[in-house]
C-alpha cells in the first residue's frame, strides 16, 4: 500500500472530524428516533476518522506511527521534519 502524504491525511481528517461532531450535535438536538440515527452516523464518522488516522498518520521518512495528538514538527523516532 502506497503511503499517503501527511499533509493530505491531515486535510482529509479535519473536515470529516468536524462533520462527525456536527452530525452528533444535530442528532442530540433533534431528540427523536431520527436524531438517534443521525447521532449514530456521527459516531461512525468519528470512529472512521480515528481508524484512518491510526492507519495513515505516519512519518514520511521512517514510516513509523506518530501519536495522533503529537504537535511537534519533527518525528519522535527518526528526528526528520514531518510536514
Amino acid at each position: 500500500m502506497k503511503p499517503i502524504p501527511l499533509k493530505i491525511v491531515i486535510r482529509i481528517s479535519i473536515p470529516f472530524c468536524i462533520l462527525g461532531f456536527l452530525l452528533m450535535a444535530i442528532g442530540i438536538g433533534i431528540g427523536t428516533n431520527v436524531g438517534l440515527i443521525v447521532l449514530t452516523a456521527g459516531l461512525f464518522v468519528l470512529i472512521g476518522v480515528i481508524v484512518f488516522m491510526a492507519v495513515f498518520y505516519r512519518c514520511p521518512h521512517c514510516g513509523r506511527s506518530i501519536t495522533i495528538w503529537y504537535r511537534n514538527h519533527y518525528c519522535p523516532h527518526c528526528g526528520n521534519y514531518l510536514v
